[in-house]
């Protein structure tokens, strides 16, 4: 079928028309791109051409959206990859303009195949489970630890895929974003939630106790309306994104961290971006270190450890945590590749036991070189609000001055 010689959207049938063989799934284009190449083929005058696009589109977007191998964006495991590791920002672009495409094509003979629906689903449920109540932290944030990583303007977007109905087409509400919509934005859009609840008997959702993502070397142990995110790096995870310009200190933020988020999310569960220290990540086995031996010596840097013991496992509602901690010797995973390793040669083995409301955490073996900077493990770093301070008086015996607490 000629298309004919002059085209905006010439990009778009090199992609879509190519050898199926040829597909691999990129998240900067489900980010940027994939939407307005639709809208492009809506944009023809041609009913025939429309058809014959829409279903090449159909085609390359279901394959490349059931891709959970080495080739694919969105894992198993429900982490989105970019950069070589899960990364939320990336996949938060792909979360807010994908759906749009599925509801576009939901209830036509282009809706995206059962495979493909089904796997970028987990992938978009999966960012609930590792965020509290929006808020998904620090430990996989890339190279902005520090910057609104958070899944609320994705309001809209699990309305679109409530309504783009189930993977295998047989409904036309998906009851797993029914319920999740309900437990994140119920409250405030009472017109959707009467609508779920009265005519579709849809209760807002009960999250898993806990839930392991070994692709990101993540865990969350959830109770109620906290959740622990612990998380660690290994020869095939790497630690954190370091750049010339962002995330300039952010060298620990793997290193066995525990951050626990309450259902009012990071500001309200202590975290305030001034004053903090950069050494000091919750849950962490660090060397304290100024911050002109903090900062990395190359412009760009993902590191992996040599190491490969590093992830989690569950039963039934509770699990252990576990890693091998050593900064003695790895590779850069981006930038300038090859062997690298940090002077200190810090090592340490690591567990986290979750059982109910409780966080067993047992460190062992730890050992480091450096001579001048002392190695410690992070219990906590809070900003003393109003909140977390009366809950320091009350549970504390005699003055909050006497265990070295400062008020500045």
């Amino acid at each position: 079928m000629k298309l004919g010689k002059a085209c905006n959207g010439c990009l778009i049938w090199v992609k879509i028309l190519a050898p199926e063989d040829s597909f691999v799934a990129n998240i900067d284009y489900f980010n940027t791109q994939s939407f307005y190449h639709l809208m492009i083929i809506y944009m023809r005058t041609n009913v025939n051409k429309i058809a014959f696009l829409l279903d090449a589109y159909s085609k390359y977007m279901s394959i490349t959206l059931a891709q959970n191998d080495e080739h694919g964006v969105f894992k198993k495991d429900g982490t989105s990859w970019h950069h070589g590791g899960h990364y939320p920002a990336y996949g938060m672009g792909a979360f807010k303009n994908l759906p749009k495409v599925f509801r576009t094509l939901s209830g036509t003979q282009f809706k995206i195949s059962t495979a493909g629906h089904q796997n970028f689903k987990n992938a978009m449920l999966t960012t609930r489970l590792y965020s509290n109540k929006f808020d998904y932290g620090f430990a996989n944030a890339g190279r902005h630890p520090l910057e609104n990583n958070s899944i609320e303007p994705l309001k809209s977007q699990f309305l679109d895929m409530l309504y783009s109905g189930s993977p295998d087409h047989t409904s036309e509400i998906d009851k797993d974003f029914a319920g999740a919509y309900l437990r994140l934005w119920g409250e405030e859009d009472p017109v959707t939630q009467r609508f779920l609840m009265n005519t579709h008997n849809i209760n807002s959702e009960t999250l898993p106790g806990y839930h392991v993502m070994p692709y990101a070397a993540t865990s969350i142990h959830r109770r109620e309306n906290w959740a622990a995110i612990i998380k660690g790096y290994s020869k095939y995870v790497w630690a954190s994104e370091i750049y010339i310009a962002s995330n300039r200190y952010g060298r620990y933020p793997a290193n066995g961290t525990i951050e626990l988020l309450s259902e009012k999310g990071e500001i309200g569960s202590g975290f305030n971006q001034l004053g903090w220290d950069w050494n000091r990540y919750p849950g962490a086995t660090i060397i304290y270190l100024p911050l002109e031996k903090l900062e990395s010596d190359l412009s760009l840097l993902m590191f992996k450890s040599n190491q490969t013991f590093a992830g989690a496992v569950k039963h039934e509602n509770n699990g252990l945590f576990s890693m091998v901690l050593d900064e003695s010797s790895g590779s850069n995973s981006d930038g300038k590749r090859g062997n690298y390793g940090f002077s200190g040669k810090l090592k340490a083995y690591k567990s986290v036991f979750s059982f109910g409301n409780k966080l067993i955490c047992i460190g062992t073996n730890i050992s480091s070189i450096d001579q001048e900077n002392p190695v410690e493990t992070v219990l906590f770093q809070n900003y003393l609000n109003d909140d977390i301070s009366k809950t320091l008086y009350s549970s504390l015996t005699g003055s909050i001055e006497s265990l070295g607490f400062e008020k500045t």
